[in-house]
């Protein structure tokens, strides 16, 4: 499809999927864990924003980017919240990160953090996802969660000692005793 081939009505949200598009999606599947889920989320999402404004234009990017998120939260609620219940009970414990800084062997890629995040329960994944990389603040993942904010913390505390595990394990210079325990 080129631009100008639908009405004027559609160009914004045409601009905001040309320029933004993949970002949305991406932002949607590390959300859900899933491209099909996460695709639909970002089209639903949209709809739901262009039909919200009167003056029928584009949501800009950074509403897009809450409606994304929010709409690819409520997609995985259930998941979310048996997710929730598991990590509850889990120990975060801070010490863990006291010592000197691993030696890597080389900085950790997007494609790193990514999977790391992909291999991470799915409730302290959105966690971190929402309040760390989408600069939502504690109260409003906590909203959007439906979930309370000492959860929240906890939940983000699990993610970081899982992300850096994670990348400890894949970017360090290998250490056995690292990736097992």
């Amino acid at each position: 499809m080129k631009h100008g081939d639908t009405t004027a009505t559609f160009d914004p949200l045409y601009r905001l999927l040309e320029r933004s598009g993949a970002r949305l999606c991406a932002l949607a599947f590390l959300i859900t864990g899933d491209w099909e889920l996460g695709i639909d989320a970002v089209a639903i999402a949209l709809d739901d924003g262009l039909k919200g404004d009167v003056r029928f234009k584009a949501p800009t990017f950074c509403t897009a980017r809450h409606l994304v998120a929010a709409e690819a939260v409520a997609a995985i609620r259930p998941q979310l919240r048996e997710s929730a219940a598991r990590i509850a009970g889990v120990a975060a414990d801070p010490e863990e990160w006291l010592g000197p800084a691993p030696e890597m062997s080389a900085p950790p890629r997007c494609a790193d953090v990514e999977d790391a995040m992909l291999a991470m329960d799915g409730f302290p994944r959105v966690v971190l996802l929402l309040t760390i990389f989408e600069g939502f603040s504690v109260a409003d993942a906590g909203r959007l969660l439906k979930a309370s904010d000492s959860l929240i913390r906890h939940a983000q505390m699990v993610a970081l000692l899982a992300l850096t595990r994670y990348l400890s394990c894949h970017t360090r210079k290998r250490s056995l005793w690292v990736c097992r325990n």
